[in-house]
């Protein structure tokens, strides 16, 4: 399975589905062992069952399963492994069929304790597994498992399913070596267990180096991995530290497992000379020969180049440890990748010019030579006129009227002329290169000649040690605002190389941008035009934002012979191109839409996502061509019957979600949503014209009429069905934020470096409108959120029934990493899902480490997706994201009777690469999100001369000097610092849900995100905390 992060999963059910999916072994019978009893049935002694002289009778309904099955099975290895899989979850569904019977009995005890329920229903899960299947069955199983283990035996390939980590949570197996960094040292060693338990509770994984030193460290920062290093043989004697040591030292299995370390590492020891010696030829043989650009180059590249080898020549662990090592030290030349470099083995061979002009600054501050000192003086200048000029005009200037002018930016002069020469721009290049990687120089690699150089420099001006630790990657920020480098609401994050984003001075992102705004008109036919329905005068919903342009998906309600039926009509990009088309091409290496409050980086051209392709658009007379998944649900919220069908809508009728809110709080569908001082809620708008706005429509809207409200209730309550259903399975939700950040004005663009002659200054502040509000309290968008999931489990459902090769999503959650007793989460869950308040911090430690992907469904438990036939996949957004594109080629070829386009091979490199990109956007968009947060809490500081600092704390507690923390008034993350804690026993007072009142504000900046309050023991104002 290519995992986001490691999963853990319990009970029978869940082994069987690792054992089926591995490569080596294949096991169907392995559940059904021990025979006695059917559900329901009598008991079969062996003579009855095998006995010749015995009537014929009626085949359960296992056997009838397995028996179709056997009518069915294919030649091919990778089809009979699939298909073995299809009838193992069938059987399950029997299983799970029969336990049901029982539990309807009892239906109030089922939705009063769903946590009881569900521990219930694993154990009899067990039960019925031990006892289900009869002689015959077991015997049917075996011989299904024997002939595909007899055709892997032989070398045919299971279809790889396979895929790796991508997020840098997950861990190796016990016994592999793995490299660590913490605050930019560097450590090895044997991994030996993944749930050492701390004294805070909480299970962290477990090395030894070869000194015999044993440390624990954190899965996201390891760097590099060799997968069961020391035989698995020799591990299964080791479990723990407790097993380690003997009365005169370690047990003779350590001293083993040591010296193969040893060896290991006299080897690598004598590698990474040769590559030192090397890697700076490597570096101009793989450099960009564009003097101002990057290039990439992987480790097992540099092994090649280096040691001789050939393509397809396997190479030594020793020698892939050493050239990582090597490199990892020479980060003049060499950059990790800044994503996930344990995953790619990916660095930046950084351009001729940033080499040698680091080169140069660092030689030239280290001598404090005469260029040096002359930009030293520049810096002061600049740096005065700034603060005594710039600053207070930005705050001061006023918006204007109707006919208000953009941010305007000039370049006066101080005193005397200031312009800066390419040495100037060398220096300002490093500093910028400081803030930027600044979490990269501590996490990831030894940075430590750009974080000493980038010191002395800021030491030499003698500006801004009096506002903050002269370490703090603040003050650097701010040294490049007013010397007018950046503008004062730079995003540092857009500049990391890795990111590729347009107009940062990148080659390719800037030609791909060049080709988006300028294609105006599809350049093929419509593919799917043939076997398209036309849903005629159907309602077609499409609710979203009022600002929103590109609404991808639509939701109609349709009352068939068979029962209610509901449709998510999708976007339909993929059928005017195919996957080699250009755009296509601009959409995968960009992998997902960047929205930011200074603007949006589309995967594909603004004409199409807001014009033929959108169904916020309008319908002409050709109507809007979608890709519609639809399901049939019973009562209880469970899908009878689905569809996915290719069309075309007419009748799109566009709501915003306060069009709907308001519907549902004046029918009395939902309860008020609590505004106002409530936790979580802030609205704040600083330099708004509110003149601007009049007459201003975002877009168009529909009236709603009687048929639209009666259509939206019985969508409401088949949802209402579907969440329970979930809930009854387990999902739990955090209370997400709706977070609206408006700017008024376009934000000028930020002069590239290579053209910077002269400072820069703006003479205002952007108008800001910023709204957030807990995504709990909103009905509407929490149906809209509700139909998507349906959405995407139809895709996976109809993928599984039809052979299709797609890329699932999974999810588990790991109860080891919270210290409250998961019954306790789950009860405080409100009838939406979602936890209180103080168990957020819980639930996402321990379910970030189960997020993954794969070519193989499986469970997601935070939706509530956990039954044999659930499955998960994203095919909801293709106008943003590139790997639901991906799933509409298949569909679309599957619905034309045609072979896949992508195979699961084919998905295992798009599915990796995608991964890690929506990976990069999702956090560089969180951050920024976070930044602009932080901005209007420092607006509100210097407004009101003081910042509400009431604190919740969220986390489990892992140190005697912080906490991660909420903001009660704002409803923003904080780390609550802790004066006064000597005890470990002071500790039992820190723990989720307390609220601390918050003495003094230690930390507030938005170029780093950093936002920490102090506060005492003493300062415990609540023991629990309620909205």
């Amino acid at each position: 399975m290519f995992r986001l992060a490691s999963q853990q999963r319990s009970g029978a059910l869940s082994s069987h589905r690792k054992s089926s999916r591995c490569r080596r072994h294949f096991s169907l019978s392995a559940i059904v062992r021990n025979p006695i009893t059917i559900p329901g049935r009598g008991k079969y002694t062996e003579a009855e069952s095998t006995g010749a002289d015995e009537e014929p009778r009626e085949p359960s309904p296992i056997q009838e399963l397995i028996m179709n099955h056997k009518n069915d099975v294919g030649d091919g290895i990778r089809t009979k492994l699939q298909r073995n899989e299809a009838l193992t979850n069938k059987i399950y569904t029997v299983i799970r069929q029969e336990m049901r019977k029982d539990y309807e009995k009892d239906r109030k005890n089922l939705l009063l304790d769903p946590y009881t329920f569900r521990n219930n229903l694993q154990r009899r899960i067990d039960e019925y597994q031990r006892n289900a299947v009869d002689k015959p069955v077991a015997a049917m199983l075996e011989a299904l498992e024997k002939e595909v283990n007899e055709g892997l035996k032989d070398g045919e390939d299971d279809g790889g399913t396979g895929w790796g980590d991508v997020s840098g949570f997950a861990l190796p197996p016990p016994g592999s070596l793995v490299q660590s960094v913490f605050d930019g040292i560097k450590f090895h060693g044997i991994l030996l267990e993944d749930k050492f338990q701390s004294v805070w509770g909480t299970n962290q994984p477990l090395l030894i180096t070869s000194n015999g030193t044993m440390r624990v460290f954190k899965a996201k920062d390891v760097q590099f991995v060799i997968p069961q290093f020391v035989p698995k043989e020799l591990m299964e004697s080791v479990s723990g530290p407790e097993f380690l040591v003997q009365k005169n030292g370690f047990s003779a299995t350590v001293e083993k497992i040591l010296g193969q370390l040893k060896e290991f590492e006299k080897g690598v020891a004598t590698r990474e000379y040769d590559v030192i010696k090397k890697l700076p030829e490597v570096w101009e043989m793989v450099r960009d020969s564009d003097p101002l650009q990057t290039s990439s180059v992987t480790t097992e590249t540099v092994v090649r180049i280096v040691f001789g080898r050939g393509e397809g020549e396997k190479l030594l662990n020793e020698e892939l440890f050493a050239t990582h090592r090597a490199m990892w030290n020479d980060s003049v030349r060499f950059w990790a990748d800044t994503t996930n470099h344990r995953i790619t083995s990916r660095w930046q061979a950084r351009s001729l010019e940033r080499v040698r002009g680091d080169e140069i600054v660092i030689d030239s501050v280290r001598h404090r030579d005469e260029k040096f000192k002359g930009f030293v003086e520049k810096a002061r200048t600049l740096i005065d006129f700034s603060k005594r000029v710039i600053r207070p005009e930005q705050r001061t200037r006023l918006p204007e009227t109707k006919e208000m002018r953009p941010i305007g930016h000039y370049t006066p002069n101080p005193k005397d002329v200031v312009t800066f020469d390419d040495y100037d721009r060398q220096v300002i290049r490093l500093m910028r290169e400081a803030i930027v990687f600044s979490r990269h120089a501590i996490q990831l690699q030894d940075l430590g000649w750009l974080r000493t150089t980038s010191s002395r420099l800021m030491r030499s001006l003698e500006r801004y040690q009096n506002e903050f630790d002269i370490l703090e990657p603040e003050h650097i920020y701010n040294f490049l605002v007013d010397i007018g480098v950046w503008a004062p609401w730079e995003q540092p994050g857009l500049h990391n190389v890795t990111m590729q984003l347009p107009g940062m001075g990148y080659a390719q992102p800037d030609r791909d941008q060049k080709v988006l705004d300028e294609t105006q008109s599809f350049s093929v036919e419509d593919k799917m035009k043939k076997w398209r329905k036309d849903w005629g005068e159907l309602e077609v919903y499409a609710i979203d934002d009022a600002g929103a342009h590109e609404l991808d998906d639509g939701i109609s309600v349709e009352d068939r012979a068979d029962g209610r039926w509901i449709h998510l009509h999708i976007a339909n990009p993929t059928a005017f191109m195919d996957p080699e088309h250009e755009i296509a091409q601009i959409a995968r290496r960009r992998g997902t839409t960047l929205y930011l409050p200074e603007g949006t980086t589309p995967i594909l051209p603004h004409a199409w996502t807001r014009g033929r392709l959108s169904l916020g658009a309008g319908v002409g007379k050709e109507g809007m061509p979608v890709l519609t998944f639809s399901a049939r649900l019973d009562e209880e919220g469970r899908v009878g019957d689905f569809e996915v069908t290719s069309g075309l809508v007419r009748n799109v009728k566009t709501f915003t979600y306060n069009d709907v809110e308001d519907i549902f709080l004046k029918r009395g569908w939902a309860e008020q949503s609590i505004a106002g001082d409530a936790i979580g809620y802030m609205k704040h708008e600083f330099g708004w014209n509110h003149e601007l706005e009049e007459g201003v429509t975002e877009r168009r809207l529909s009236p709603i009429t009687e048929r639209d409200v009666n259509n939206l209730k019985a969508i409401w309550d088949v949802m209402r069905d579907f969440k329970k259903e979930r809930l009854r399975n387990g999902m739990v939700l955090v209370d997400n934020y709706n977070l609206s950040i408006k700017l008024q004005q376009k934000l000028p663009k930020t002069p590239q470096l290579q053209h910077l002659e002269a400072p820069v200054f703006y003479d205002k502040l952007p108008g800001i409108r910023y709204e957030l509000s807990p995504q709990s309290r909103s009905a509407s968008r929490a149906l809209v959120a509700d139909v998507a999931v349906l959405g995407n489990k139809i895709a996976a459902m109809f993928a599984r029934r039809n052979n299709i090769p797609l890329i699932y999503r999974t999810q588990s959650f790991n109860h080891a990493h919270s210290t409250t007793p998961w019954e306790t989460i789950l009860a405080s869950r409100t009838s939406d899902g979602y936890v209180a308040n103080e168990h957020s911090g819980a639930v996402l430690e321990s379910g970030r480490e189960g997020f993954g992907f794969g070519t193989t469904p499986g469970p997601f438990e935070l939706l509530g997706l956990t039954g044999v036939d659930d499955g998960y996949s994203r095919a909801t957004s293709p106008l943003r994201r590139y790997l639901d594109m991906i799933g509409h080629w298949n569909f679309e070829a599957h619905i034309r009777g045609e072979e896949p386009i992508f195979s699961n091979k084919d998905l295992e490199k798009i599915g990796l690469e995608g991964g890690i990109r929506e990976q990069q956007i999702s956090g560089i968009s969180t951050s920024i999100d976070r930044s602009w947060t932080m901005r209007v809490l420092k607006r509100i500081l210097e407004r009101d001369g003081s910042l509400d600092m009431r604190s919740m704390v969220i986390g489990n507690q892992r140190s005697m000097r912080s906490a991660k923390a909420m903001n009660v008034k704002y409803g923003v993350q904080c780390v609550l610092q802790l004066d006064g804690v000597t005890l470990f026993e002071d500790l039992q007072a820190v723990r989720p849900g307390v609220v601390f009142e918050g003495k003094q504000l230690a930390k507030l900046h938005p170029a780093t995100r950093h936002f920490a309050v102090k506060a005492n023991l003493t300062d415990l104002i609540k023991e629990k905390f309620v909205k």
